[in-house]
């Protein structure tokens, strides 16, 4: 075999291995729904909010997430969420409820099809400590 044939050879093998390489690299970039974004930014923002001692057992009560108006959401916060705790010692958990009936929540997130408007919900709330948050432009 020749040396320039061998060489030529070579070229091919060294780029069919950049190609593979590059698809290889291709196939592990990960893309992220809109709604884990939003699930890791809600956890994320727990770490920067200072939480007010409440009637609610502060240390053996779980850390209520509940959400309302998007269980294609919810599935994701359950996701993204699953197997963390609240400072280290309370467990998390997610609720889907109905908007008339919330239970004691810690983070109430309101997606922005919610039939009721905002300030109802808040109403409801009342003087709870809750830490409200939307997704309404």
């Amino acid at each position: 075999m020749s040396l320039s044939r061998f060489r030529h050879i070579f070229l091919i093998l060294f780029l069919l291995a950049l190609q593979l390489i590059a698809a290889a690299e291709a196939q592990s970039r990960v893309s992220y729904s809109e709604e884990q974004v939003k699930a890791v930014f809600l956890l994320n923002v727990t770490h920067f909010v200072t939480w007010p001692d409440s009637e609610r057992s502060y240390q053996e009560e779980p850390f209520t997430f509940c959400v309302l108006g998007n269980t294609r959401f919810a599935d994701e916060l359950v996701a993204v969420l699953k197997g963390e705790l609240f400072f280290s010692s309370r467990p998390i958990v997610v609720v889907v409820d109905d908007p008339l009936q919330l239970p004691p929540c810690d983070l109430l997130y309101i997606d922005k099809d919610v039939d009721l408007k905002v300030d109802e919900i808040v109403d409801q709330v009342g003087s709870l400590s809750v830490l409200t948050v939307g997704d309404d432009a």
